[in-house]
């Protein structure tokens, strides 16, 4: 053994201009030629822990599929270490559902990673992402699979049929415009951890965050918390939010009015609850939160837009994210401003108001008048909406104060995954910043596909905003960031 260390480090300079996939592959090619290299394998652990500390989490996974040895010697590592070392969140790219592997851009790195899915879930359509887990769906709107993988290990956890959610599923798809993306069903999905224990609770917001509903992996159904959102009152409330936080789930409700004890705008007071399901429940912490001008339908008032004919309607709409931070939970609310277009005109033509029709709406008098029933008889209006965030605020739960500053922090929001990093753990990068990913897709039969991916950086400094992508055409998978982690069962 003392033999194999002395000539480890006497090869120490070559080794080191090796990537770590070319230097696996050098070791074993050695091996082949030279018995004394088989020692390899008979390393004491130290000395392979002290080699795969120095390699990135990518590069440390696939050490561990190297041997058994090695993988036990990361898996001790990982549970002794901790989950990871600070690493920035991975921004998954979009791509077509056809595609057999999935590409992330690594910050940290500067680079583009792509990682080959499992066989069983190629196909499938990615729709987000939590605790080291991408969320898949797969199948069709009569057989829909939702399930979880961990694209670095490939393991796999299976999720109730969404069919299971009745009669609500169904009524969503009879009303889809595309019933193949069933996976819309689900506004928001959060895992409990990143191991596949008995513990593992999944909870998701599905339509149009109406409903709240738990599960485990193997579950054979979903199980909807009652206590909640009641769904056949209009003017109740919506699921915002959901984050799994000091051993519960922290739900964000909120309100269309105002409600007793709750301020027009602002926090109403949290309380703790717990759901009972089968053998196991899940403890609950519900956050009110009251806007009364929040607009949760994109539906804004068609007839003032009619009147109008574009424009914009400033901070008109909110997005709302919960984080942990340092200890702490944050609630980040994005204002968004709706830009507007209407088309008003004939079915046949293609033209606008009828002879004297448009004089009479130009004059301001024509709406008092006009016989609606006609209109959609004769007529066609079609309302293009879009819309652009325009400006971020930060609390922390419980305070309506708005946050100057959030420190060194960097904030990164998708739909999915959101997480607050320290600036000071990378190099090159600065603090009191949120990284945000927008992924609207207004693919309607009327117009050409297009999506806005209204995603940048905002500076809460001085408010502004620097966006990195651009409006492109559709995919099936959105954009979201992606915390990897080492999966111990994978």
């Amino acid at each position: 053994m003392d033999e194999l260390i002395i000539q480890l480090y006497g090869n120490l300079g070559e080794y080191l201009s090796f990537s770590p996939s070319s230097f696996l592959k050098h070791i074993f090619y050695t091996t082949k030629k030279d018995d004394h290299f088989g020692c390899w394998l008979e390393l004491p652990d130290g000395i392979m822990e002290n080699i795969f500390l120095r390699l990135n989490l990518v590069d440390r996974v696939r050490s561990g599929g190297v041997c058994k040895s090695w993988r036990s010697v990361v898996l001790v590592m990982h549970k002794r270490i901790g989950v990871d070392d600070p690493q920035l969140p991975w921004l998954l790219l979009p791509r077509s559902q056809s595609c057999k592997s999935l590409s992330f851009f690594s910050m940290s790195e500067g680079i583009v990673r792509n990682i080959k899915l499992p066989e069983a879930a190629e196909g499938g359509w990615c729709f987000g992402s939590s605790n080291g887990w991408l969320m898949m769906a797969r199948g069709t709107e009569d057989e829909p699979e939702v399930f979880l993988v961990n694209p670095l290990s490939g393991f796999q956890l299976i999720l109730p049929s969404l069919t299971t959610i009745f009669p609500y599923y169904y009524d969503h798809v009879d009303a889809a415009r595309d019933p193949e993306r069933f996976a819309f069903f689900i506004d928001t999905m959060k895992v409990s951890c990143g191991e596949p224990s008995e513990d593992c609770i999944v909870a998701a917001t599905m339509n149009n965050s109406k409903i709240l509903a738990f599960c485990k992996p193997g579950d054979k159904e979903w199980s909807v918390w009652e206590g909640g959102v009641n769904y056949d009152d209009e003017e109740s409330c919506f699921y915002l939010d959901i984050i799994f936080f000091e051993g519960r789930l922290f739900v964000l409700v909120g309100m269309e009015m105002e409600m007793d004890g709750i301020p027009a705008a602002g926090f109403g007071s949290s309380y703790s609850t717990c759901m009972e399901v089968g053998n196991w429940e899940v403890m609950l912490t519900v956050i009110p939160y009251s806007v009364s001008d929040i607009i949760f339908d994109p539906a804004v008032d068609i007839e003032d837009m009619i009147a109008r004919e574009n424009g914009v309607l400033e901070r008109a709409g909110r997005n709302f994210n919960l984080v942990e931070s340092d200890g702490e939970l944050l609630m980040v609310v994005a204002f968004v401003d709706v830009h507007f277009t209407v088309t008003v005109g004939d079915d046949d033509d293609g033209g606008g108001f009828d002879d004297g029709e448009e004089e009479e709406y130009e004059d301001g008098g024509g709406y008092d008048d006009w016989d609606e029933e006609e209109y959609e008889e004769e007529d066609t209006a079609f309302c293009f909406v879009y819309f652009k965030t325009s400006n971020f605020g930060v609390y922390k739960v419980g305070c309506s104060t708005k946050l100057t500053s959030i420190g060194d922090k960097m904030l990164f929001l998708s739909k999915g995954e959101s997480v607050s990093v320290s600036a000071a753990d990378f190099k090159g990068y600065s603090g009191n910043l949120i990284y945000f990913l927008e992924d609207n897709d207004y693919s309607f039969e009327d117009h050409d596909p297009i999506v806005a991916r209204e995603s940048g950086v905002f500076y809460l400094d001085d408010e502004r905003i620097e966006r990195s992508f651009h409006s492109t055409l559709p995919t099936e998978c959105p954009t979201c960031w992606f915390t990897p982690r080492i999966s111990i069962h994978g």
